[in-house]
């Protein structure tokens, strides 16, 4: 399905978007039409951001991230990692398997900066609430903080070259591939599949 197509489709059914398809119109400038905004979640997956790329150079055009201040201690941040990989480094092997990679293309990649851009709304850099809503200008990145949608960044539509379903009895996943060659997964229900931009 071509992006014309998709837009044709969403616009055929324009509150496709969920629960965020009205807040999204806030995002969006005078004269952008709203296709959708589809509510999902970073694959668990994916691992931290390496502190070396939480850098604001790091993430997507146009990012507007929420400022915070990052409170923890080096040294905390790394005992976290170290547990995290100690912890979980066995079942997401196993996981990684049977699925695949849910982060191909490094930390530089354009899917790379998308997670990136995502993590870095959270002072921690754990944040995986991610809102993707599509227009007929560009696709906005975005998270929601206590009922409301906040713009991170945006990608053009030529960046993200089409979407994959990846559903299983045990998964949502979703995999969004890059102009660049990268990959990126994301959980999204049933529900949401409908406002993603570009599906085969």
């Amino acid at each position: 399905m071509t992006y014309q197509q998709a837009q044709q489709t969403q616009q055929a059914r324009p509150h496709g978007g969920g629960k965020w398809f009205e807040q999204a119109w806030t995002l969006a400038v005078p004269g952008e039409q709203v296709y959708g905004a589809a509510d999902g979640d970073l694959s668990d997956l994916i691992r931290r951001v390496p502190r070396r790329y939480r850098r604001p150079d790091m993430r997507l055009g146009s990012e507007r991230a929420l400022d915070a201040v990052v409170g923890l201690l080096d040294l905390l941040d790394t005992l976290g990692d170290l547990f995290e990989s100690v912890s979980w480094g066995l079942v997401r092997s196993l996981r990684r398997l049977l699925r695949g990679r849910a982060l191909r293309g490094g930390w530089q990649s354009l899917a790379g900066r998308f997670v990136i851009t995502v993590r870095s709304a959270a002072a921690d850099h754990r944040n995986d609430d991610v809102v993707l809503v599509s227009t007929d200008r560009r696709l906005l990145v975005a998270t929601h903080v206590r009922g409301r949608l906040v713009p991170l960044g945006e990608l053009a539509h030529p960046q993200l070259r089409r979407v994959k379903v990846r559903h299983t009895w045990i998964s949502d996943r979703v995999d969004l591939h890059f102009e660049d060659g990268s990959v990126a997964a994301l959980e999204v229900n049933r529900e949401n599949l409908p406002a993603l931009p570009v599906r085969p």
